[in-house]
């Protein structure tokens, strides 16, 4: 969770908490190369490459999505949601069954 102040919060008292929302399923693409790098430094797991598009399926913390969000190397990011009834568990962020 991060903790931020700002002059204003400040001559009012008032708190600012942001907290990055939890561990997700996300696609990838990278813009000149596959971003499994990337993904694997900022502690993510590669679930599934798709080569010719430099596309990777991956599981995510809030954090590691906003950091890949704004990067330049990134040409896009977004949240993925699988029909449990179609994918294994594996596909889930949590490794459970729907």
């Amino acid at each position: 969770m991060r903790r931020g102040s700002s002059p204003m919060a400040q001559r009012f008292g008032a708190k600012i908490e942001l907290a990055a929302p939890g561990s997700g399923l996300y696609l990838v693409q990278g813009r000149t190369e596959m971003p499994a790098g990337l993904i694997r430094q900022l502690g993510g797991q590669v679930v599934l490459q798709i080569p010719g598009n430099k596309m990777i399926l991956a599981v995510l913390t809030g954090e590691a999505f906003l950091s890949l969000w704004a990067n330049r190397q990134i040409t896009h990011i977004g949240p993925v949601s699988p029909d449990p009834s179609r994918f294994p568990p594996q596909f889930s962020p949590d490794g459970r069954d729907g």
